[in-house]
């Protein structure tokens, strides 16, 4: 499955995403949401290397362009800190109330703070 990605900054695509002081936001579409759900936890996998994000957003698709939120966007925590690592073996956030529409595009935006080597 490929999840469209919208950066906010210019950069030459390779294998990898390099990003600091940047938001990189996650569309993923209506068709692989399975149920709506009026709350959500997410599992962060490790996999080669260490992430730190720095925020962590998740809604849903506003009116304005296809990476605008409608408003109703809910940060996501772990540990009840805005910020954490994403480390082996990977890493649970904690549950917050969002009413997730499987009907609507759900964006993921990541801000990064420091340097990070992100995989698409």
């Amino acid at each position: 499955m490929s999840i469209p990605v919208w950066e906010a900054y210019p950069f030459t695509f390779a294998d990898r995403i390099y990003g600091s002081g940047y938001t990189i936001v996650f569309v993923i579409p209506p068709d692989v949401l399975i149920n709506s759900v009026s709350s959500v936890k997410i599992l962060f996998a490790y996999v080669t290397h260490t992430y730190f994000f720095s925020d962590l957003w998740i809604g849903h698709v506003g009116a304005g362009d296809p990476y605008d939120f409608d408003g109703n966007q809910v940060q996501i925590q772990v540990a009840g800190s805005n910020s954490w690592t994403i480390d082996a073996p990977g890493i649970w956030s904690d549950e917050v109330a969002f009413d997730l529409d499987s009907s609507k595009p759900l964006l993921l935006a990541a801000y990064f703070e420091t340097a990070v080597d992100f995989p698409r």
